[in-house]
This record gives structure tokens, C-alpha cells and sequence, in this order.
């Protein structure tokens, strides 16, 4: 899946609660926006650098929420806004390799990931 399509990939998936996009090669969050019923979502192994404020607009009810080996560099600290059900775990997030070197910083009870 490419990132255009992943734009409009889920638009007419309403009621999936579990979505395990893991080693897509992607480089952002999909669009979230008619996922209302989303709890799970696992990213692990793309190429997702930048989660963006509106990252994960319209997934409200999300619980988990993974991005391990992605070598996320940055966090906008909107990008959690409405996720108030999320169970955030450092290692769901944490770079990993020789490019892991970053620094953390607290943000609404959620981590940044900042070069």
C-alpha cells in the first residue's frame, strides 16, 4: 500500500475494530477519519518518521496503538488530542537502531520525539 492510497484506503470500512498495517512501507499515519470503532492499530515497521496533528483524527475509541521500528524523529503534541482511551507504552514508540538517538519530552501525558 503507498501513501496515496492510504488516503482513501479505509473510507468505507466503519465498524473494524483491529487494523495491523505492520512492514507496509509507509511513510504517514493512513487516514483514520471513518474508523470511529478502531481499538488496535499497529504500524510497526513502516517508514513513518512524523506523526502530524491530525494523525489519527476520527479514531477516538482507540486503546493500542503501536509504531515501533518506524524511527519515529517527531511527535506533534496535538496528534493525541482525542485519543483519551489510548494505554500509551513507551516501547510502542521507542526508534530503535543507529538512528535512535533522540530526545523525549512530555507532552499531555504522552511522549514527543524530538531530533
Amino acid at each position: 500500500m503507498d501513501d496515496q492510497e492510504s488516503e482513501t484506503v479505509f473510507d468505507h470500512i466503519v465498524s473494524v475494530k483491529a487494523l495491523y498495517v505492520n512492514a507496509n512501507s509507509l511513510t504517514r499515519v493512513p487516514s483514520l477519519k471513518n474508523l470511529g470503532a478502531l481499538e488496535e492499530l499497529l504500524l510497526d515497521g513502516n517508514q513513518i518518521k512524523t506523526i502530524h496533528p491530525n494523525a489519527f483524527a476520527g479514531a477516538t475509541r482507540l486503546l493500542q496503538l503501536t509504531l515501533g521500528d518506524n524511527g519515529v524523529t517527531f511527535v506533534a503534541a496535538e496528534a493525541f488530542n482525542d485519543l483519551t482511551r489510548l494505554r500509551f507504552e513507551p516501547q510502542d514508540f521507542n526508534p530503535k537502531g543507529p538512528d535512535s538517538k533522540t530526545w523525549i519530552s512530555s507532552v499531555g501525558g504522552f511522549r514527543t520525539f524530538t531530533p
